[in-house]
């Protein structure tokens, strides 16, 4: 379909109790909520850096899996914290680029005598040409 999903700006979230107390010392627990971790940037060699595109040919997967490396690591360590992978999430259209717009079923109840159909793509015509095309193949 005509709707492109880009997912950008991985973290790892972590709430929880961590316990940073020594052997040999008093016991320190700390309490995290919403905390963010970012994982390092796929073209981040230290030493040299380049963009993600030219570091790796699946960069969402790439991503997921340091996130989810960040949370085992943090599992092991800290059994008492919860941790999850977020991300951000742009929906553009394929053929014009534009931010992907849909026709809901609030705008029908706003606006009764236009003929869009709930779910209608309403960024250009190849999108809402696609779409129907999609649709009547279904029916």
């Amino acid at each position: 379909m005509a709707k492109l999903i880009t997912r950008d700006e991985w973290r790892v979230v972590v709430t929880g109790t961590i316990d940073l107390s020594l052997p040999i010392g008093p016991r320190l627990q700390v309490r995290v909520k919403d905390a963010v971790i970012p994982p390092q940037r796929l073209g981040d060699f230290g030493w040299v850096s380049m963009s993600d595109r030219l570091a790796s040919s699946d960069i969402e997967g790439d991503y997921r899996r340091r996130c989810e490396e960040i949370i085992q690591a943090l599992r092991a360590q800290h059994p008492g914290v919860t941790a999850t992978v977020e991300f951000d999430a742009t929906e553009t259209c394929s053929h014009c680029g534009l931010g992907w717009d849909e026709w809901t079923t609030e705008s029908a109840e706003r606006w009764p005598d236009e003929d869009y159909v709930v779910g209608e793509p309403l960024c250009c015509d190849e999108a809402q040409g696609e779409w129907r095309a999609a649709r009547a193949g279904v029916a």
